[in-house]
Formats: C-alpha cells, sequence, structure tokens
C-alpha cells in the first residue's frame, strides 16, 4: 500500500513540474478532458481512476483553478496563485 501510495505521489511532483516547464498557465481555462490526456501523457497510466487521483489530489492543493462556464466545469492550472487582471482601457477624448 505504501508503495502506491509512493508512486502516486511522484506521479503528482511529476505532474506538477511538467506543467510548470510547459507554462501551461498561459492556456487558460480548460476542460478535464484536457488536463486528464496531459497526466496520462506524463505519467503513462492508463487506468482512470488513477489518473483522477492525481487531478483530484491537484485540486485538493489548489494547483488548478475551477470555474463554471454555462453548463460545464473548467480549470486553469494556477499553482502560483495569480490573479486575473483585467486590463480596461482609458481613452480620453479631446
Amino acid at each position: 500500500m505504501k508503495q502506491a501510495t509512493k508512486e502516486l505521489e511522484h506521479y503528482y511532483s511529476l505532474t506538477v513540474l511538467y506543467l510548470k516547464y510547459r507554462n501551461f498557465y498561459r492556456h487558460g481555462f480548460q476542460r478535464y478532458y484536457v488536463f486528464r490526456q496531459m497526466i496520462k501523457y506524463v505519467t503513462g497510466l492508463t487506468s482512470q481512476k488513477e489518473v483522477r487521483k492525481i487531478f483530484q489530489k491537484c485540486l485538493d492543493n489548489n494547483i488548478f483553478e475551477k470555474k463554471y462556464f454555462r453548463t460545464q466545469i473548467q480549470y486553469r492550472f494556477n499553482p502560483y496563485q495569480r490573479e486575473e487582471v483585467l486590463k480596461i482601457p482609458i481613452r480620453f477624448f479631446w
């Protein structure tokens, strides 16, 4: 049992490191499917249950932000806890 926990912890850290390397924050909000495919690619896992455990661990550690778009939930990789700043252009008419 401890071996499985160590492997899961290793896969978790590997996934976070890879997403940081790819600077996945810039991709914005994505569906779970995109992150599932990335986790599968990085770890080589085929079990949906293990992939979901890694993703859930990321959610529990606030690595992902969750946002609701209409009827679906989308996530953004944000390990840096950055706030999204909207730039509003100011125009002066003289």
